[in-house]
C-alpha cells in the first residue's frame, strides 16, 4: 500500500518552522500561515510607486499582478525608484510570496499579527525578543 500523497511544505513555511524552536512567538504565525488556506478572505493589496519621471502613482493589485511585480520589479516602469506596497487583511499566500520574494524576516509577520490581534494566551507567547536580538532586525514594528 501506497501512502497518501502530500504536497511539499512551502519554502517561506519550511522558514517559519526551522525557526520555532528558537522563538516560540512564531508559531502563531505558522498556525496563522496553515489556517489561512482553510479559510479564505479577501486581501486588499494597494502599491505606491515613485519614479523620476511622473507623480506617484497608485495602484490596486490583485494576487497574480504582485506575483509578476515580484519577479519583474522593474518590467513597466525603467525609472523606478521606489515602492510603497501596502497590505490590508495579510493570506497565507501573500505571507509566502512577500516572504520568500524579499526574504521577510518572519519576525516580521509575527509582531504584525501580535499587534493586530489581542489575545495572549500561554500558549500563544508575545512577540517578545532579547534586546540583543532586536538590535540586529532590520525592521520596526
Amino acid at each position: 500500500m501506497t501512502a497518501p500523497y502530500q504536497a511539499p511544505l512551502p519554502a517561506y513555511l519550511k522558514i517559519i518552522l526551522a525557526q520555532c524552536h528558537r522563538y516560540p512567538c512564531l508559531r502563531r504565525l505558522s498556525e496563522f500561515y496553515i489556517n489561512s488556506f482553510s479559510q479564505r478572505h479577501p486581501c486588499r493589496l494597494l502599491c505606491l510607486e515613485f519614479s523620476t519621471k511622473t507623480k506617484p502613482q497608485l495602484r490596486n493589485l490583485d494576487l497574480e499582478g504582485l506575483t509578476r511585480m515580484m519577479q519583474s520589479p522593474h518590467e513597466d516602469n525603467e525609472d523606478l525608484l521606489g515602492r510603497v506596497l501596502v497590505v490590508e487583511d495579510l493570506t497565507a499566500e501573500i505571507i509566502e510570496l512577500l516572504g520568500s520574494s524579499l526574504e521577510i524576516d518572519p519576525l516580521f509577520f509575527a509582531s504584525h499579527l501580535h499587534a493586530t490581534r489581542s489575545e495572549k494566551t500561554a500558549q500563544q507567547p508575545d512577540v517578545r525578543l532579547f534586546p540583543s536580538t532586536t538590535k540586529s532586525l532590520k525592521f520596526l514594528s
